[in-house]
């Protein structure tokens, strides 16, 4: 029987039909949590994120580009800047990110603070085709954040934090997260609430930290938002709730998620797939497992992969089905790997191959993932799609026991 992880109580635990195991909360460890990527250059251009608020308001005035790239030309650093915020939205100009990058860095050089924070984000994406390198950047962004500016001080922060292109210091860390913080940089105000919720350069105190995370959400800060959805849900983390809430879990997920951000996207498939604080409707439930696997989520891949097998919101289509599968257990998804297996094994798409089957059993039973643990130890017991191995189907059944 194919299986897919629980829905209902989002638990790591198989099931049969089409539900889905959902991602637990991130935290904050940099780049696999909120990362820099992720806050500073918004996925596109248009996006004014990485911009200090002093720029975004000059920008939103600028109306006589010809008179600014005539002080620009002339050394303007202030001015430098202005070009390239308005190659790098397309303001009045054609968007032009490598001509952008060519104005920050002119500007940084001049010794505008504005300019430096971008050429920071610049050099730290490697975007205009400039070498992404943490350590060229971590100067500019130092610049930026010793003058006050909030946006340079969450990322100097967060690259401090890393140890990435600076001597690694928590403390200092979380220093600068205050500071931005109490500049109405929410980003560094969610950092700031998970380092007291962890006790990472500040000492532990979730009381203090819960309402900063809070506030980061309400705010808008699609990981917090996300870290909200998963206090209601009734995780390992509580935060500031005080008894578990599925409505609210799926609202403050779907919140994150319609920022694009992709574990809330995968979650809210699994809540809409199986009704968990929102009326079931697997069609919107696909629509979503679609966005966070475009987005890199092999739990989604894996998910939508068996949503187009048993035709559940969507047409069916076994090939599409197992191909999606195949790619997320290729990436090392256990899930899937299992999922595949079945597949292969009952000749889902094709005649069975058991003996590749049980190949895939193997590397899902290596993560430890019970039900494949299962599978395996009665295809060794049995001699199926494998030599016969008594001993061996043993010893993976007496794993099975422990891991009940």
């Amino acid at each position: 029987m194919l299986r897919t992880s629980v829905g209902s109580a989002w638990r790591r635990v198989a099931a049969p039909l089409c539900a889905a195991r959902p991602n637990p909360p991130r935290g904050l460890a940099g780049r696999d949590a909120w990362s820099v990527r992720a806050f500073s250059a918004g996925h596109d251009t248009g996006n004014a994120n990485w911009m200090s608020n002093k720029l975004q308001k000059k920008v939103a005035k600028l109306r006589m580009v010809d008179k600014v790239r005539k002080a620009a030309e002339a050394g303007e650093s202030e001015a430098m800047t202005l070009m390239g915020a308005a190659c790098a939205m397309g303001n009045q100009v054609p968007t032009d990110e490598t001509e952008a990058g060519r104005w920050f860095l002119a500007a940084a050089k001049a010794g505008c603070q504005t300019g430096a924070l971008a050429a920071g984000i610049w050099l730290l994406e490697g975007r205009g085709g400039l070498e992404a390198s943490a350590e060229a950047a971590a100067p500019h962004l130092k610049v930026a954040a010793d003058h006050g500016i909030s946006r340079g001080q969450t990322m100097l922060g967060i690259l401090t934090l890393e140890g990435t292109g600076v001597e690694k210091n928590a403390a200092a860390a979380a220093k600068l997260f205050e500071k931005a913080s109490a500049d109405n940089d929410h980003i560094a105000t969610y950092n700031l609430g998970v380092l007291f919720q962890t006790g990472r350069g500040v000492a532990k105190n979730p009381g203090k930290g819960a309402p900063m995370i809070r506030k980061a959400a309400v705010a808008g800060v699609p990981e917090a938002q996300f870290t909200i959805s998963q206090w209601y849900g009734g995780g390992v983390e509580r935060g500031d709730v005080k008894q578990v809430d599925l409505r609210k879990q799926f609202e403050w997920c779907l919140k994150a998620a319609k920022q694009g951000h992709v574990a809330a996207q995968h979650n809210a498939g699994v809540a809409l797939m199986d009704g968990t604080g929102i009326d079931s409707d697997p069609a919107q439930a696909v629509d979503w497992y679609r966005k966070a696997a475009l987005g890199g989520s092999l739990e989604a891949k894996c998910n939508l992969g068996m949503c187009f097998i048993q035709a559940t919101g969507v047409a069916e289509d076994k090939l599409e089905g197992v191909a999606l599968v195949r790619t997320a257990a290729e990436a090392g998804y256990d899930l899937a790997q299992f999922n595949l297996a079945v597949c292969l094994g009952t000749g889902l798409c094709g005649a069975p191959d058991e003996p590749q089957s049980v190949e895939w059993l193997r590397k899902s039973a290596d993560q430890a993932f019970v039900p494949a643990m299962e599978q395996l130890a009665t295809a060794l017991r049995d001699g199926r799609g494998c030599a016969e191995n008594t001993l061996e189907a043993d010893a993976w059944e007496a794993k099975v026991a422990r891991a009940r």
